[in-house]
């Protein structure tokens, strides 16, 4: 299973709807090549802002590679969260 190119990445967490809920939780593990996996973690409250790409709240930045470089945007992918769901991203 070949990852992600290298490169300089920064990982956001949209909160698109609220659907009707008071409060959000979401849980965040970045898995980055020859390091050990980071959790974030965070609530979010409001109706959701309907973000357009690259909409959302930081959660971290990272390096990827031995040729990492920055520039430009790149959607590796997208996905939708179920109420009480745990998403772990790889």
């Amino acid at each position: 299973m070949q990852g992600a190119p290298d490169g300089s990445y920064r990982v956001l967490v949209d909160y698109w709807s609220s659907c009707g809920v008071p409060a959000t939780d979401f849980v965040v593990t970045v898995n980055v090549r020859d390091t050990e996996p980071q959790t974030f973690s965070g609530s979010f409250t409001g109706t959701g802002d309907t973000g357009d790409a690259g909409a959302g709240e930081p959660i971290t930045t990272f390096t990827s590679g031995p040729g990492a470089r920055g520039g430009g945007t790149r959607v590796l992918g997208t996905f939708e969260i179920a109420q009480g769901a745990v998403v772990h991203v790889k």
